[in-house]
């Protein structure tokens, strides 16, 4: 049997490198996937009262629930590396990102008008602010990873990226997941949506559908405590708005 030649070693080397590349990365995003999608159920089962309902989910499930957001964030890893020649070398756009958070800022204060004088209008300079925000987040983030990889070097700089990304998204996963359990009581905000059980007299509301084609349901506050049911998907009916 001959030898490689030179070229194959070559190739059989890239290839064993990028699979375990990419074995890398759908280790290390399942593992933010699970951690993000935790924090967001724990977060809003909390807020709803009922934090034993994330026990309703098993880890792969969990890790489904937010598979969207870790190929972004492995998206964002991948860019950020790629970018890194060039981030050794251009200098920071700071204007632009100052230019991009004042306009943000003006825009929310916008929003903030609108939503206090003119409560008969919907407001959506609050999205549009939102995006100027993050669009001037990201540039002032990888500024400061730019500087990092220019004066330490790439290891320093991606430990850097890897830090304060997994802090932001895990704050904000616990956030959001807070902020959507206290909307779904506020029910008369078309979160939630009145539901009927087949059998029962007392009304509910759908919380959210949970894995094996079932609902956590919720009735209203009564005596100051409110009862949760876990119910099959095909027992529910929901009940037309009048």
């Amino acid at each position: 049997m001959e030898a490689a030649t030179p070229t194959a070693e070559t190739a059989i080397k890239t290839a064993s490198a990028t699979f375990a590349l990419i074995a890398g990365v759908v280790s290390v995003s399942s593992a933010f996937a699970y951690i993000i999608a935790y924090k967001y159920l724990s977060g809003y089962f909390t807020a709803l009262g009922c934090h034993w309902a994330i026990n309703l989910y098993t880890p792969t499930q969990i890790i489904q629930t937010a598979s969207p957001v870790a190929v972004y964030v492995a998206g964002l890893a991948f860019a950020v590396w790629n970018a890194y020649p060039s981030m050794t070398k251009e200098k920071p756009q700071i204007k632009t990102i100052c230019v991009l958070l004042v306009t943000a800022a003006a825009f929310y204060g916008i929003h903030l008008l609108i939503e206090t004088h003119a409560t008969s209008y919907k407001s959506y300079f609050v999205w549009i602010a939102f995006c100027l925000a993050g669009l001037g987040v990201f540039g002032a983030f990888t500024t400061l990873v730019g500087h990092v990889f220019r004066t330490h070097g790439v290891m320093p700089g991606a430990a850097l990226f890897t830090i304060v990304a997994a802090y932001g998204l895990f704050s904000f996963s616990t956030d959001r997941g807070l902020t959507d359990g206290r909307e779904t009581l506020l029910h008369e905000n078309g979160r939630a949506k009145k539901v009927s059980i087949k059998g029962v007299t007392t009304p509910y509301w759908l919380a959210r559908i949970v894995p094996y084609e079932r609902a956590l349901v919720f009735s209203e506050l009564h005596d100051g405590h409110r009862t949760f049911r876990i119910v099959a998907v095909s027992e529910l009916t929901i009940e037309s708005k009048k």
